[in-house]
């Protein structure tokens, strides 16, 4: 495979990273994805490090960003 071909996929990967705050869709797979792990880890299917790796994913990119600490220490979510 050609370099710049290669760099064309990375650049969009990275993109497609860096913009998942703004996508609405990625982020409801990402919840459904989350809930059906969560199952199968009760189940035994999967490894704690594998729904830790999601869960993490989840939580940096959409849970974390929009909280913001009020009096009270109050937790809203935008």
């Amino acid at each position: 495979m050609d370099k710049n071909k290669i760099n064309k996929i990375y650049q969009k990967a990275i993109d497609r990273l860096n913009n998942a705050p703004n996508n609405t869709l990625l982020r409801l797979k990402t919840e459904r994805d989350l809930k059906n792990m969560k199952k199968d880890f009760k189940l035994g299917l999967i490894t704690e490090d594998e729904l830790f790796d999601l869960e993490w994913f989840y939580f940096e990119t959409w849970i974390d960003p929009i909280q913001q600490i009020g009096p009270c220490h109050t937790i809203i979510l935008n």
